[in-house]
């Protein structure tokens, strides 16, 4: 599931990376080019939509690092305060 979740993430990224690069290169890459082939591909990759989906939801690397980061600061937390070594009665008790 996590090696999923990781291509998931890598896939929105790179859209997005293509997406900035794609309005970068209208600028400093092709003045020689005419501008309606390069308009046309500029509008292209503007639309294009490369987000990953796993069931129904969009899997971004920002929310991905937080849930994965949140959840190892709470099992970090959880075992600093020994309640994970005796989860009946803990150590709060």
């Amino acid at each position: 599931m996590f090696a999923s979740l990781y291509q998931a993430s890598r896939v929105t990224a790179v859209g997005l990376k293509i997406s900035k690069i794609s309005i970068e290169s209208r600028v400093f890459g092709y003045q020689d080019v005419q501008d309606f082939d390069l308009d046309s591909f500029v509008l292209f990759v503007g639309n294009m939509k490369l987000r990953a989906k796993m069931f129904g939801t969009a899997i971004w690397p920002s929310t991905l690092l937080f849930f994965f980061g949140g959840t190892a600061l709470v099992v970090y937390l959880l075992v600093i305060c020994d309640v994970l070594t005796n989860p009946v009665m803990g150590s709060f008790l």
